[in-house]
């Protein structure tokens, strides 16, 4: 549709990964907050000496590594998107 409306092939390759880092940086941090709630959970119900801790680099680094593959297996069905005709994107789904 936005190929449609005037929006260049790069217009369309930057929204389609922008989405695509956004999707996997929220999935990232759905799976971050599950592991943080556990890992404290665990460690409350635990209650010995071992003390559990959460990495916040280990966090950030996990963070980061998802975007980044969510964009890297993004990229190739933006590029795609990005050259497809108007008229042929418009008469498929």
């Amino acid at each position: 549709m936005r190929k449609a409306l005037g929006a260049s092939p790069a217009e369309i390759r930057f929204q389609f990964l922008m989405e695509a880092a956004f999707i996997s940086f929220l999935g990232a941090l759905a799976g971050v907050i599950i592991a943080v709630v556990l890992t404290y959970s665990v460690g409350d119900l635990i209650e010995s000496s071992v003390s559990i801790d959460v990495s916040w680099i280990g966090v950030v680094v996990a963070l980061a590594l998802s975007t980044g593959v969510g964009v890297l297996f993004g990229y190739w069905p933006a590029t795609s998107a990005a050259k497809l005709d108007p008229v042929v994107s418009m008469r498929t789904d």
